[in-house]
């Protein structure tokens, strides 16, 4: 609740300012006991748009463009999985989106400690 304060009130309302800032300085504290700071000293990426950094990926978007492609034949067979109806079974009804411009089976899946299942039926990596 909002209230007027007086000239003869603000020694009491800096107290009570006060009083509230150190209790909570002292939550934070506790919240944060034991929580060490990080550096983050490096950043990979790989973006639809054939971006491979922050930077590019930047400039690529600034620029207006636009990663949406064609589901690249490298994948899967399309013909296999297409069908324009939304409620087909089993199908994908856009031929389009963002994929990555590049050879996805170069993810390192053992430095990630990944295991990745090759299922030549689906025609892609199970993670």
């Amino acid at each position: 609740m909002l209230k007027e304060f007086g000239q003869d009130d603000y020694p009491s309302l800096l107290r009570s300012s006060l009083s509230t800032i150190k209790r909570l300085k002292a939550e934070l504290a506790q919240q944060t006991k034991g929580q060490e700071p990080i550096a983050i000293i490096g950043m990979g990426c790989r973006f639809p748009g054939g971006c491979h950094d922050p930077e590019t990926f930047w400039q690529f978007l600034a620029a207006g463009g636009d990663g949406i492609i064609e589901a690249p034949r490298d994948r899967w067979s399309l013909e296999d999985f297409y069908d324009p109806d939304p409620n087909a079974t089993g199908k994908i009804y856009l031929k389009e989106a963002g994929f990555l411009q590049e050879n996805v089976g170069n993810f390192d899946a053992h430095f990630f400690g990944k295991q990745l299942k090759w299922t030549p039926s689906k025609g892609c990596f199970w993670r």
